[in-house]
């Protein structure tokens, strides 16, 4: 087999996977428990921390995802939770399940916002916590400045509610694209 011949299967066979974890995703992957999800919440929110933070990487909530799926393959879980391959493929699936349900109930709130800008926000909202997650779903925030504050309140850490409020941080996505790769990487059962 020449090298092209063997590059042109290496790419059919990597969109063949693509395509089958995008079914498996969308059909066969259940969603988490809430008190399941917000347990592995605490643990991606600190990956988050750590990777934005600590270390000032710009692509801090991608390497958080990857660490969040690859703790399990190693089983380096440094007396954190711990959690199984599948439990992170559910959270990433949880996490964008979540995020879609604030569409509705802060759609009168938030302000100044382009659509692309209301995406952004409540893809990174889940990172402010349980609390302001619920307050949302329940309609609470009557104004956009009792939103802001209440997230900033519950970040206790300014830079994070700055990520959350004003960034574009793709956590979804990163969830999903770590949970496509560290699949494939998992042994097989």
């Amino acid at each position: 087999m020449n090298l092209s011949a063997a590059a042109q299967t290496l790419r059919a066979a990597k969109q063949d996977y693509l395509n089958a974890f995008r079914q498996y995703f969308a059909r066969e992957v259940q969603i988490l428990p809430d008190e399941r999800f917000w347990q592995l919440h605490a643990v991606f929110r600190k990956e988050v921390l750590t990777f934005c933070f600590a270390y000032r990487r710009t692509n801090g909530v991608e390497q958080a995802a990857r660490e969040l799926f690859r703790k399990p393959l190693a089983e380096d879980f440094a007396g954190g939770a711990r959690y199984s391959l599948l439990e992170a493929v559910q959270f990433a699936k949880t996490w964008r399940q979540l995020s879609r349900r604030l569409a509705q109930p802060l759609y009168d709130v938030v302000q100044d916002r382009s659509d692309d800008g209301y995406d952004d926000l409540l893809d990174a909202l889940p990172l402010a916590g349980q609390t302001v997650f619920q307050s949302a779903l329940r309609q609470e925030f009557r104004s956009h400045d009792q939103f802001e504050q209440a997230v900033r309140q519950a970040c206790c850490h300014s830079d994070l509610a700055e990520l959350i409020l004003r960034g574009e941080n793709y956590v979804s996505m990163s969830l999903e694209d770590a949970a496509q790769e560290y699949v494939l990487q998992a042994p097989p059962e």
